[in-house]
């Protein structure tokens, strides 16, 4: 299935440890440090680490366990060190002392558990990265988050000499640096129930949203009631209620597309429009009225559809399209009597199922479970291809030479095509020289997937993709996971008992359907949810302050605030940059940085009832 028009997305990532101790939950300081780093576990408890704690946030966790760990390294006997040692060593505990101090630790973007992460992506490092930042070895740093990024220091040092060289040099033991290191949470969604679900065996196959208007959400698969709602297998969300599409179809959808320069819906399936037995399968919505686009048996099912201003392409295990032989794809012209429909003229056919058809501009890429192409005119091509081909300028094409099972799921991105396989269920991305000329990679970055890939939609800052994923890098049974394209990486977003269906992003959350009743644990039995995500790169936001971010302004919005609040902003180093009070009444404060050196910097609020942070990037 096809999600060209789904924003998909996401920096969300649950948790799978279950026996993980939350920072909010009343329990010894010292079961509190262990969570953060299993080296606390070496340690006996003295009696302060004996007295019950809670915090505030995990940042204020990771604070206490870095002052704790900075403590007992400066009391340790260290008679057998040299004087410089010595010297050395307690210069990296005043490095660290104002490392912890700043409060700026990395962000868990990829990992469903607490993980060390040796620099992320705002290039924040880790304590210990920061240590050997600070004393020069910034060549080793940057190979160590070019190649093994999260692993731990006992690996690290086993793999670059160069750690354990630095810590004898500098008055420290491999195990202390493994100490020192913490690991960091991940990012938490807030999962919500979406309405009472659908009649029984009743199923949402697809969504789609009315462009960026983001104004309607419309869900189509096959059911007669959403939310106590009568609807024929199509409905519309306006982020508050229910929507009929007239009656609908009869029928199941099993793709759609919303065409923002006409405000029409396009519908794919298994169905034929109320009335009319006659125009089955493929249909388009003006906004009051269905339009039936084909006529007759078509000895099989549309899948897929992708459309554009001139075209309208469908795939699927057809064998008829306006009563005319047809294997499985067509193609259909855009035409103007009064207002735009389309007509299906070309027969492009394939020699099996299309399951998925996404484009970039003129290319319409196809894939499925087809090996051989053929067009309908004197000078069109055939061709043996890998369960993959493209149309351009009205002939097939293919330039995917490597070895491919079928494809269930497509989409392209800067350079890059994104595809869901079968057998086994792989992911790979195919990056290209310009567009579609050269394919020269192909990469995995998640195998052993037990179930079909459905579906990818864009949302934010990420690729989403979703469906039956379970087993491989993720070991979390069904869901979604988010693809980091460019980095070559992937990493779980959220666990269902069940496959999902569908999703989506709209109005500043994820949509989810499928067959789950539970989502990470939670009771979802009416199969569908939402998520809310929170901000990325904001480690406690408990305050109420707007703070709009751009390349040379820091601009906070305040006028809600009680108490008089402390605003510091420090670069990657933690020197100090900028420090201002905020006062309560007081309705904006803006911080220029135009003469400011380009770089990342981090920003923290705090008064009495609570504190903000976050990362800010100034740009030339």
């Amino acid at each position: 299935m096809k999600n060209k028009l789904l924003l998909f997305t996401c920096a969300i990532i649950l948790s799978t440890q279950a026996a993980a101790l939350d920072h909010r939950t009343e329990a010894w300081l010292y079961d509190h440090m262990v969570e953060v780093n299993r080296q606390w576990a070496r340690i006996t408890p003295d009696a302060a680490l004996m007295e019950y704690a809670v915090f505030d946030s995990d940042r204020a966790r990771i604070q206490k366990h870095l002052e704790l760990v900075e403590q007992h390294l400066r009391n340790r006997d260290a008679g057998s060190l040299s004087p410089a040692q010595l010297s050395r060593r307690t210069h990296h505990l005043d490095v660290l002392h104002t490392y912890w101090q700043t409060g700026v630790f990395p962000t868990n973007h990829y990992h469903a558990h607490r993980q060390p992460y040796f620099r992320d992506n705002y290039d924040v490092l880790c304590a210990v990265g920061y240590l050997l930042w600070e004393d020069g070895q910034t060549t080793l740093v940057d190979r160590i988050n070019r190649e093994n990024n999260y692993a731990y220091i006992a690996e690290l040092a086993a793999q670059y000499p160069a750690i354990g060289s630095w810590a004898e040099e500098n008055g420290f033991t491999v195990e202390e640096l493994a100490w020192i290191q913490p690991g960091y949470p991940a990012i938490q969604p807030d999962y919500k129930h979406w309405g009472s679900g659908l009649n029984t065996g009743g199923r949402i196959n697809v969504m789609a949203v009315n462009g960026n208007a983001e104004s309607l959400l419309f869900v189509a698969g096959s059911f007669d009631k959403i939310d106590g709602v009568a609807a024929n297998s199509i409905a519309a969300w306006d982020g508050a209620g229910w929507h009929t599409l007239g009656n609908g179809v009869i029928g199941e959808i099993y793709d759609m597309e919303y065409i923002e320069f006409n405000n029409k819906l396009i519908v794919v399936g298994d169905f034929y429009l109320p009335g009319d037995p006659s125009k089955q399968n493929v249909a388009l919505w003006d906004g009051n009225n269905w339009t039936g686009l084909q006529t007759g048996d078509m000895g099989g099912k549309v899948l897929t559809l992708s459309t554009s201003f001139y075209d309208l392409y469908i795939g699927g295990d057809f064998t008829m399209l306006n009563g005319q032989p047809a294997k499985n794809a067509g193609k259909a012209k855009s035409e103007f009597n009064g207002t735009y429909t389309w007509v299906f003229t070309d027969v492009i056919s394939v020699d099996s199922t299309v399951r998925c058809i996404t484009r970039n501009g003129d290319y319409v890429l196809f894939g499925g479970d087809f090996t051989h192409t053929s067009v309908n005119n004197p000078s069109g091509n055939q061709l043996t291809v890998n369960h993959m081909a493209y149309w351009y300028y009205d002939n097939w094409h293919t330039e995917f030479t490597n070895q491919l099972p079928s494809i269930t799921a497509a989409y392209i991105e800067n350079g890059y095509v994104v595809c869901g396989i079968q057998d086994p269920q792989v992911v790979l991305f195919f990056n290209t020289a310009g567009i579609w000329n050269m394919f020269y990679g192909m990469h995995k970055y998640a195998t052993n997937l037990e179930d079909a890939i459905r579906g990818f939609f864009r949302y934010g800052d990420y690729l989403y993709a979703y469906g039956n994923i379970s087993g491989g890098d993720f070991s979390l049974g069904s869901g979604l996971f988010k693809v980091w394209v460019e980095l070559n990486q992937a990493s779980a977003v959220t666990i269902a008992n069940g496959e999902v269906w569908a999703a989506i992003g709209f109005q500043n959350s994820i949509y989810l359907a499928g067959n789950f009743d539970e989502l990470h644990g939670l009771p979802y039995p009416e199969g569908m949810a939402r998520i809310q995500l929170p901000p990325v790169g904001v480690n406690d936001q408990t305050l109420p302050v707007e703070v709009i971010a751009s390349a040379h302004n820091l601009r906070l919005q305040h006028d809600a605030l009680a108490y008089t609040t402390q605003l510091e902003v420090f670069d990657l180093q933690g020197r100090l940059i900028n420090r201002q009070t905020l006062k309560p009444g007081d309705l904006e404060t803006n911080i220029d940085a135009g003469q400011w050196s380009a770089g990342l910097y981090v920003w923290h609020l705090r008064n009495q009832s609570g504190a903000m942070s976050g990362k800010w990037m100034v740009t030339p």
